[in-house]
């Protein structure tokens, strides 16, 4: 879940195009992008193959429990924020 946390701003940046950032003192240049576009893609692939099960065949008591976890807490998550937090934070204000 922390590499997602990193990879969901990476590719909103990705989508909406780096134009909108602010001028920063650590700017990657045009190579940017390629790492804004290819970390989400990484941390897909790296998701699915951490849930695989450790072993074969699979029991109650070999299964990997994570793709469970992961889902609940998504939605957990999802829900809290559509049905208590969606309009509550407005952001800093620029002067």
């Amino acid at each position: 879940m922390l590499f997602v946390t990193y990879a969901v701003p990476q590719a909103i940046v990705a989508i909406r195009g780096r134009h909108y950032l602010p001028s920063r003192p650590f700017d990657l240049g045009k190579s940017g992008i390629i790492f804004n576009a290819l970390a989400p893609i990484l941390v897909i692939f790296l998701t699915i193959f951490i849930c695989f099960p450790y072993t074969l065949p699979v029991t109650a008591q070999s299964m990997n429990y994570l793709p469970v976890t992961v889902v609940s807490c998504s939605l957990f998550i999802s829900a809290f924020w559509l049905f208590v937090k969606k309009g509550v934070y407005h952001g800093p204000i620029i002067e």
